[in-house]
């Protein structure tokens, strides 16, 4: 786990969000599954993305999942990134379905591919939000 100074820019928590920054704050992510369907949605809404339905639990999930994509910023000239490049950026698969985007920590060069496993850890950030980050799957 990992502690970050404020200077990035956080999330706002909405109605539809509190939920899902309650449970990665509580270091035990969960995300809305659809009753309807069955499927469960990233980023948080009232309606299924999927179907359209708004009936709704929140469930935890397992964690893990594999990169689909990412990139690596190397350079952020004049944002609030530029004292922490070199940074993994990465949209994860979850093995629920959902796909979210991130970041890789504690890696080695030949860990961040696409197809590689991860699995989620928590980086505390301030006493209101805990972002989702993830770790190669050893």
């Amino acid at each position: 786990m990992g502690t970050s100074a404020s200077w990035r820019p956080l999330p706002r928590i909405t109605l539809d969000s509190a939920e899902f920054w309650k449970s990665t704050h509580e270091h035990a992510m969960k995300l809305q599954k659809c009753n309807a369907c069955g499927e469960f949605r990233y980023y948080p809404s009232e309606a299924c993305h999927a179907c359209g339905s708004l009936e709704y639990e929140w469930l935890p999930v397992s964690g893990k999942g594999e990169i689909h994509t990412f990139t690596v910023l190397h350079r952020a000239k004049g944002n609030p990134f530029e004292n922490e490049t070199p940074i993994a950026i990465i949209l994860v698969t979850l093995d629920e379905g959902p796909t979210m985007m991130s970041n890789l920590i504690d890696y080695e060069d030949h860990e961040l591919a696409i197809g590689a496993r991860v699995t989620l850890d928590y980086e505390d950030v301030n006493e209101e939000i805990t972002l989702p980050v993830f770790r190669p799957e050893r």
